[in-house]
């Protein structure tokens, strides 16, 4: 069943939600909805363009992140987010009237959960984050050197920001100096 595009004023954003695990369901009783509602806050932010697009989110826990930062990034631990463009060549042809796919975003109750208690942030603040930064990578955004990094922090700062939500690099580094 695809799911129903979220309508922003530039192009549509369909979100694909798949739950695995009762901790997303206990956290939010509607973890679609929740993804959507910060998905879309962030593609208003972002779309400048007027076509459709659509993302998949896996709401999963540590073992499969686990599982694939290891056969894809060669990193034997549980991590937060894991973000996998799509990679569509000029011979890769959508059947007329279908969105391009951006990719998948994969991330981490157990990781989320401990980091947010670390850091002392409501989890919900510290998914919206993480959700966001899995999405700038979808559209091509990396912190691979430190002026890239910076680029992919601001936005993340401001978009969050547009959300209603304090800069997440003020809390952490905050941690750091207590």
């Amino acid at each position: 069943m695809k799911p129903d595009p979220v309508v922003e004023p530039h192009g549509s954003l369909s979100i694909d939600v798949d739950t695995r695990g009762a901790a997303w369901t206990a956290f939010d009783q509607n973890p679609t909805k929740m993804c959507e509602g910060i998905l879309s806050a962030a593609w208003s932010s972002l779309s400048t363009t007027n076509n459709d697009f659509e993302v998949s989110v896996v709401l999963a826990d540590d073992a499969m992140l686990q599982q694939l930062n290891k056969q894809y990034r060669g990193k034997d631990a549980p991590t937060n987010v894991l973000s996998f463009p799509t990679d569509l060549g000029d011979d890769d042809r959508l059947p007329d009237g279908e969105p391009e796919p951006l990719g998948d975003i994969v991330l981490s109750f157990d990781t989320l959960a401990h980091e947010a208690a670390d850091l002392g942030i409501e989890m919900r603040v510290h998914f919206s984050h993480l959700l966001v930064h899995g999405m700038l990578h979808l559209i091509g955004f990396d912190h691979e050197t430190d002026q890239d990094a910076a680029e992919m922090e601001s936005k993340e700062i401001q978009i969050l920001a547009d959300m209603g939500i304090a800069n997440p690099y003020q809390v952490e580094e905050s941690m750091k100096n207590s």
